[in-house]
């Protein structure tokens, strides 16, 4: 369970991380073909023959949710050179996650004034 510690370290002792404060893609095609074979390595050379798709599920325990709220974006409305893939190092692996840019362009397009 995530929950904002306002002044706290992202990574407390033992606890889990804080949310994300920054727009993120949580996989890139690398990482995701990498937890493939972390998670099924007896299926994955073959299941990564075809496309495969990650779900991750996030929701308020009890609610309103009032911090850190998510937000989604259709992947189609984010331009492939606003991705910038950016490297998440663990003590027993390492990760990848797209970090993304600004755009002005793709901004207003999503977010109307």
């Amino acid at each position: 369970m995530r929950k904002r510690v306002e002044g706290a370290a992202d990574i407390r002792d033992g606890g889990p991380r804080q949310p994300a404060t920054r727009v993120h893609v949580d996989q890139t095609a690398v990482s995701g073909a990498n937890r493939v074979r972390e998670h099924l390595p007896d299926e994955a050379e073959e299941l990564l023959k075809g496309r495969v798709q990650m779900i991750n599920l996030w929701r308020p325990i009890r609610g309103p949710l009032r911090d850190s709220p998510l937000a989604m974006a259709d992947g189609t409305s984010v331009a492939p050179d606003d991705l910038v893939a950016s490297d998440l190092i663990y003590p027993n692996r390492r990760g990848e996650t797209y970090s993304v840019k600004y755009n002005r362009t793709t901004a207003g397009s999503i977010f109307p004034r």
